[in-house]
């Protein structure tokens, strides 16, 4: 939607002004994945990524920025959606990465994100996504798994 909508950029917004119920569950979730990580309970950790890529997955069903599009006066209102789903796929690609680096590390790389320079003291804030950054050519970052039932 970056691609076809906003010139293959990440929309050209003010990520501190932006009011996005994502910014808030993104906090939340950020919270618990530390709390539960200082305490060694990676299992929880996990589960909270899981609960942030599902609910910026609903924020984007809900938003429907395909259908705001349509209007062109939604244009700023589509760019704030976008952004907020984009900036939740950083916060997720930064906190996978000590469990799955290699998957981590391809994430930030669509957003076109050095990741040399990652810490969580420095990289899990909202807003860090640089708006003047274009974005890579989206590609599967991960196999599509293919289930076949066998009758038995």
């Amino acid at each position: 939607m970056s691609k076809k909508w906003f010139n293959g950029s990440i929309p050209l917004v003010q990520p501190s002004l932006i009011k996005s119920q994502l910014k808030e569950i993104s906090e939340i979730k950020i919270k618990e994945y530390m709390t539960s990580f200082n305490e060694i309970n990676f299992k929880k950790s996990a589960y909270s990524i899981i609960e942030l890529a599902n609910s910026a997955n609903l924020f984007l069903n809900d938003r429907a920025p395909w259908k705001l599009i349509k209007d062109k006066s939604n244009k700023d209102i589509v760019a704030q959606d976008i952004y907020s789903v984009l900036e939740s796929c950083r916060l997720i690609g930064v906190l996978m990465n000590p469990f799955v680096p290699d998957l981590s590390n391809r994430i930030l790389n669509q957003l076109n994100i050095d990741t040399s320079s990652i810490t969580f003291e420095k990289s899990l804030h909202w807003g860090l996504l640089n708006p003047s950054t274009g974005l890579k050519d989206p590609s599967p970052v991960m196999d599509k798994i293919e289930f076949n039932e066998r009758v038995l």
